[in-house]
């Protein structure tokens, strides 16, 4: 699924049921993606009340949805 046309909330939901479907954590999500756990813990939990970094989301994101193509 796309997620270029998603606003912010939308983008944060989908990653987090992609997440859940394939039993990742935020854990292994935020070490692959180089992240911060926090941003990605706050990101599942849709707690979006600042702005994420396109940098940011696109790693995020990478890591999420490469899961899908692995399986």
């Amino acid at each position: 699924m796309p997620t270029r046309g998603m606003d912010l909330h939308e983008w944060c939901e989908y990653l987090r049921d992609v997440k859940e479907a394939f039993h990742l954590t935020n854990a292994y999500i935020a070490e692959k993606a180089e992240v911060s756990i926090a941003t990605v813990e706050r990101i599942m939990a849709i707690n979006i009340d600042k702005d994420i970094k396109r940098y940011t989301a696109r790693r995020i994101e990478m890591v999420v949805l490469g899961e899908v193509h692995q399986h």
